[in-house]
């Protein structure tokens, strides 16, 4: 009985062993693994994300076009002829410093407010279109919208504008704009 006892107890000595070098070992590995992971910084990680997303199949949802010439954003500042606007961009992935521009109106800047048709004109225009459509006619579909001279007086904070350029503005944060569009506010209730 006597040796049964010490097998025991040598199984446990050695189980013990077993565990506390496994602990060990474990130990000095995790602490080399996160001590290298911990060198690595929050923009290369976000970096490898991106490229992981933009590799996929729908990487091609969030790439933006190279050459931008027409941007929608809310006014959130008029000073004169400088305009301040914040872009909402769908992409994740784009600067979020561009989010906000600024657009300077000279006096080649056409400046348009939009409005809503008269549902009779509107209708009258969609029956044209599809008496066209059912003649096999191309016929551009009727626009929901009026548009009308505006003048920069007319823009307000808060407004909705579509402002176009005549150069590229991906990576411009201001700006000339050649054409401004007033969009139509909301119907509220």
């Amino acid at each position: 009985m006597d040796q049964q006892k010490n097998t025991n107890l040598r199984h446990a000595e050695q189980y013990l062993g077993v565990l506390v070098l496994g602990f060990l070992l474990g130990g000095g590995f995790s602490f080399t693994y996160f001590n290298q992971a911990g060198n690595k910084s929050y923009q290369e990680g976000f970096d490898a994300a991106k490229k992981t997303v933009l590799e996929s199949s729908l990487g091609g949802i969030f790439t933006t076009p190279e050459d931008i010439k027409t941007l929608l954003g809310n006014v959130t500042a008029i000073d004169g002829n400088r305009i301040t606007i914040k872009v909402q961009s769908n992409n994740p992935f784009d600067d979020i410093a561009l989010g906000e521009r600024t657009v300077f109106i000279d006096n080649d800047t056409r400046i348009y407010s939009l409005s809503q048709k008269d549902p009779k004109v509107m209708q009258s225009e969609m029956d044209e279109f599809m008496k066209a459509v059912r003649e096999g006619k191309n016929s551009p579909p009727p626009q929901p919208y009026a548009s009308s001279k505006a003048s920069i007086e007319e823009i307000k904070i808060g407004d909705i504008i579509n402002v176009t350029a005549t150069n590229n503005v991906k990576t411009l944060a201001e700006f000339t704009a050649s054409e401004i569009q007033i969009e139509v506010k909301p119907i509220t209730q």
